[in-house]
């Protein structure tokens, strides 16, 4: 067995104003597995189990369930952690419209605006002495 973190995004219908948009959200579940496609199915069935998008505020099911990413290599879980939905971490990614959402549902690949909220200008000071 190996350790994998698998990324599952749920992407899940704003209720804005306008009907249009919908949110994207990463959700880092912890797996051991056999290989990646078992942490896959692991994942999946790990984000339906403690799916909480109604306590989250959201009134209809996600739209799309997919994987963006498995990551291996990773230090021990404990059967404990990965029993609980407190160890999977969801983050917000940003959102899109109707058309991105049909573009990710044909495996198309989508653009979405990124940005800091903070730089260690510490940091990039002393890069840019090099």
């Amino acid at each position: 067995m190996s350790h994998y973190i698998v990324v599952v995004t749920l992407v899940l219908k704003s209720g804005s104003a306008d009907g249009d948009t919908y949110d994207v959200w990463d959700y880092y579940v912890p797996v051991d597995a056999s290989g990646p496609k078992d942490a896959v199915r692991q994942a999946v069935s790990h984000s339906k189990e403690f799916d909480q998008w109604s306590a989250m505020a959201y009134q209809e099911p996600p739209v799309i369930r997919g994987v963006r990413a498995v990551h291996s290599g990773l230090p021990s879980i404990s059967g404990a952690e990965r029993e609980y939905p407190s160890c999977h971490l969801r983050m917000l990614v940003g959102t899109i419209d109707r058309k991105n959402v049909d573009l990710l549902k044909s495996f198309e690949e989508i653009l979405m605006p990124f940005s800091f909220i903070y730089i260690d200008r510490e940091e990039v000071n002393k890069h840019q002495a090099d």
